[in-house]
C-alpha cells in the first residue's frame, strides 16, 4: 500500500513531539507499506545531532514545498498565537501535484494545517491527524490569561478554530490524542483515538540529591511561561526548605528570558543530546505548564523513566493519569512548594507514585499499539475508492 504523508511543517527534528509521534507510528510499518512525503522548507537549520534520517522512512519519495510571494495572511489570518501559517491555495495545488506524482492509495494529513490544505475531494480517502483540539487550546488560555486583551484575542481565536475544525468531519478518519479533544471537536463520527506512546525505561533507584527536572522545547510559549512561573513563584520558598536544591531545565533553543534565570542552583541545558540522561539524574520531574492542547509527552516520558511527577492539573487532562494517585498536582505556589518538598524529603510517597505511573505507561501507552490503530485506518481507507 502507498501512503502519502502531507504536512505543512518541515519534519525531521527529534526534539519535536509531533515528529516523534509521526515517525514512531510509521516505523513498524516500513516493511509492509511505501511512504512518501510532502512537507515544507525548514524555517531554520536543524542541528545534525537532532535530525531524523528521512531516507529511512521515505527513500527519495520526498517533495519539499516553499511558499513565495506576498504573505497576505498577516492581515487575514486570526490574531492569536495558534494562527494558521500555511497558504491554503498554494498548498492545495502542491497536494494535488503530489497525489498525481506518487499515486498513493491513502493520504495522511498530519495536524490541523495539513488537514485544511488537503482538497475536500481527497479527504474522504484520507486520515486527518487532528491530534488535538486547537479550539480547546485557545479556550483554555482565554480562561486562564490574566491580561484582558489577551483573553479577548484568545476568545476570538477560539471561534476561529471552531470553524477550522469542521474540516475534520470531511475526512475518512480523524485521529485525536485524547477523548477530551474528541469531545471538544464535536465528537465527529469519524473520530479515532490514537494516544501517544513512550518507551519504558529500565527500573532504577531515585538519586538522593534534591534535584528537580523539566524538559521541553524552550522556545514554546507554554513551556517558557511554565518554567518562568516555577522559578519565580515556587523556587524561592522551596529553596529555603530544601538545602542544596538544584533545578535542571533542559531543551532546545532556550529563549533569552529563560537564560536570565540561570544561577548557582538553576541550570539551563540548551539542546542536550539526551534528555533522558538528565531526567534520570533528577529525583523529581515537574510539569508546570498551565495551557496547551493534546496529550503531554512530558508526563509519559517522566513516568516511563520512573520519576515521581508534580504537574499542573491541565497536564493530565484527557489521560489515564489520576491526580494524587499517579501524579501530584498543584495550582498555586503554596501547593507546588508543598508537593515538591514532600517528594524530595520523603522515601515512601515517591516510590508509590512512580510505581503507579509506570504501571499506567506499561499497560496503556505503547507506540506499537497506537501504530496498529493508524495502520488499521490506512487499511480501511485503502479499501474505499482510489484517491486519484
Amino acid at each position: 500500500m502507498r501512503i502519502l504523508i502531507i504536512t505543512t511543517r518541515h519534519v525531521g527534528d527529534i526534539t519535536s513531539g509531533a515528529d516523534l509521534r509521526l515517525f514512531e507510528h510509521l516505523r513498524p510499518m516500513l516493511n509492509r507499506h511505501e511512504f512518501s512525503l510532502l512537507h515544507s522548507v525548514p524555517r531554520a537549520p536543524i542541528p545534525l545531532e537532532f535530525r531524523v534520517d528521512l531516507a529511512e522512512f521515505f527513500g527519495d519519495r520526498i517533495v519539499t514545498f516553499g511558499e513565495t510571494g506576498r504573505d497576505w495572511r498577516k492581515i487575514l489570518r486570526p490574531p492569536g498565537p495558534m494562527a494558521i501559517a500555511a497558504h491554503p491555495l498554494a498548498w492545495r495545488r502542491a497536494v494535488t501535484a503530489a497525489v498525481e506524482h506518487f499515486a498513493p492509495d491513502v493520504l495522511h494529513a498530519d495536524m490541523l494545517q495539513a488537514c485544511l490544505v488537503t482538497p475536500p475531494a481527497l479527504r474522504k480517502n484520507a486520515l486527518g491527524f487532528g491530534q488535538d483540539s486547537f479550539r480547546r487550546f485557545s479556550a483554555t488560555r482565554s480562561s486562564t490569561e490574566s491580561n484582558w486583551l489577551k483573553r479577548f484575542v484568545f476568545s476570538v481565536d477560539t471561534l476561529g478554530y471552531a470553524f477550522y475544525e469542521r474540516c475534520y468531519k470531511r475526512f475518512g478518519a480523524s485521529a485525536f490524542l485524547s477523548m477530551d479533544d474528541i469531545v471538544a471537536s464535536g465528537s465527529p463520527d469519524n473520530a479515532v483515538l490514537v494516544e501517544n506512546g513512550v518507551k519504558l525505561q529500565s527500573a532504577d533507584s531515585l538519586p538522593d540529591a534534591p534535584t528537580i527536572f523539566f524538559g521541553g522545547n524552550l522556545q514554546y510559549l507554554p513551556n517558557r511561561e511554565g518554567v518562568s512561573y516555577f522559578i519565580k513563584e515556587v523556587f524561592p520558598a522551596l529553596s529555603k526548605i530544601i538545602p542544596g536544591l538544584r533545578v535542571i531545565i533542559a531543551g532546545r533553543s532556550p529563549a533569552p528570558d529563560l537564560l536570565d534565570l540561570v544561577s548557582d542552583q538553576i541550570d539551563i541545558v540548551a539542546s542536550p543530546a539526551d534528555l533522558g540522561v538528565l531526567l534520570r539524574s533528577a529525583r523529581v520531574a515537574i510539569c508546570p505548564v498551565k495551557w496547551g492542547a493534546g496529550q503531554k509527552n512530558k508526563i509519559l516520558e517522566a513516568a516511563a523513566a520512573g520519576r515521581p511527577i508534580v504537574a499542573d492539573p491541565h497536564m493530565i487532562e484527557g489521560s489515564a493519569f489520576e491526580a494524587q494517585k499517579h501524579v501530584l498536582t498543584a495550582s498555586t505556589p503554596a501547593e507546588w512548594t508543598d508537593a515538591v518538598a514532600r517528594l524530595l524529603m520523603s522515601s515512601e510517597e515517591p516510590e508509590k507514585l512512580r510505581a503507579a505511573a509506570r504501571e499506567i505507561v506499561a499497560d496503556r501507552y505503547s507506540w506499537v499499539t497506537s501504530s496498529a490503530i493508524v495502520e488499521d485506518c490506512y487499511m480501511r481507507l485503502a479499501a474505499r475508492k482510489d484517491v486519484r
